[in-house]
């Protein structure tokens, strides 16, 4: 029995790092089709057993879902690359396992109708600069579009909701844990920087910014 258990182990291990060779590196821009398509697969299926691979030039994307929970996961994901790839037309990595975006490297959304450049999974620095709270940095993190800050002052942690409107403008809520909550508009410049300017419910303006070219996976 000990025998037979130390031999399987390996050959789970060299199936695991044959996955993960398969998972995307570098920044990589997805459609806004996809992520509606990717929210879609949570409320119908919450992930269970799905697989998304992506064109690195986002040319075209493919899922694959396996009903029998925990039992094809290898098979599955080496599978949904190849009906990615289409015998060679584009190239193509794994964005997501599950529930979990595995892609290395920061993942940006193209809004349809603005063609703005957002963030959609990935960490960030952010610079704050708010009245009454304070001056300094912290980290921003999106998953699936949503992105939550780490602790600004005592507003504590604050998620951010985007909603574009023009050409590289769009208006923002902001609402804080402390319970601060903070409308106000921002600013994409050349898709690198995003700034914000907004007042809170007390009436104190802030400023955040993220550079968004200096961005790294939202794992690891």
């Amino acid at each position: 029995m000990y025998r037979l258990l130390l031999f399987i182990l390996p050959l789970v291990l060299v199936g695991c790092n044959a996955v993960q060779q398969m998972y995307g590196e570098g920044p990589v821009l997805i459609t806004e089709r996809l992520s509606t398509s990717i929210t879609e697969y949570d409320r119908d299926l919450r992930f269970r057993n799905v697989s998304i691979a992506i064109d690195k030039d986002a040319r075209n994307a493919a899922m694959k879902y396996c009903p029998a929970l925990g039992d094809c996961t290898n098979s599955l994901d080496g599978s949904v690359v190849e009906l990615c790839n289409k015998g060679g037309k584009y190239d193509c990595a794994i964005l997501m396992q599950d529930d979990r975006i595995v892609w290395r490297g920061p993942v940006f959304m193209r809004h349809k109708a603005t063609s703005q450049v957002l963030p959609y999974s990935g960490r960030w620095r952010l610079a704050h600069g708010w009245t009454g709270v304070g001056t300094g940095e912290t980290e921003a993190v999106a998953h699936f579009g949503r992105i939550r800050t780490g602790p600004i002052g005592d507003a504590g942690e604050c998620l951010m909701k985007l909603r574009p409107g023009g050409t590289g403008t769009g208006t923002v809520d902001i609402d804080c844990s402390a319970g601060v909550v903070a409308r106000g508009t921002y600013q994409l410049e050349d898709s690198k920087t995003l700034t914000i300017t907004a007042r809170d419910n007390e009436g104190r303006d802030l400023k955040l910014e993220m550079h968004l070219s200096a961005g790294r996976a939202e794992r690891g």
